[in-house]
């Protein structure tokens, strides 16, 4: 079977949390940078990053679902045939790091950013209403 059969057949969960990371980071981009964020995003920049990360789950996903999976019996079986035990479990473990621990980690570090540059916000903004208090 080729393919575009095996796709149109088997079911194609290859998007989930990209929208909602494209959507942190332009938060991200909006708190920490904000002038760089007013003088050179655009709308094309938005629909861009609207589209990128489905694009890329998709083409990431397709990329290791078509060659392991495989129809017998009429049961399409995705992620079920792999060359080897050895290869199946470097690949989960690969797998791991890129969708889980990576994004993460990102996550904590761009809040972690998010709320040191608040927190010092704050600071000044109370400084200049709040003079004597400090």
């Amino acid at each position: 079977m080729d393919a575009m059969n095996l796709a149109a057949i088997c079911p194609n969960k290859a998007t989930g949390k990209q929208p909602i990371f494209s959507d942190f980071f332009l938060r991200f981009l909006e708190v920490v940078y904000p002038i760089w964020h007013k003088t050179h995003f655009s709308m094309r920049m938005c629909y861009i990053s609207l589209g990128l990360p489905w694009f890329i789950g998709i083409v990431w996903n397709t990329a290791y679902m078509l060659p392991t999976a495989k129809i017998e019996d009429g049961q399409c079986g995705v992620y079920a045939y792999w060359p080897s035990p050895t290869f199946r479990s470097v690949f989960g473990v690969i797998i791991v790091l890129i969708q889980f621990f990576i994004p993460i980690m990102t996550l904590v570090f761009c809040y972690g950013r998010i709320a040191l540059v608040l927190s010092s916000r704050i600071k000044v903004f109370s400084m200049i209403l709040f003079p004597n208090t400090l």
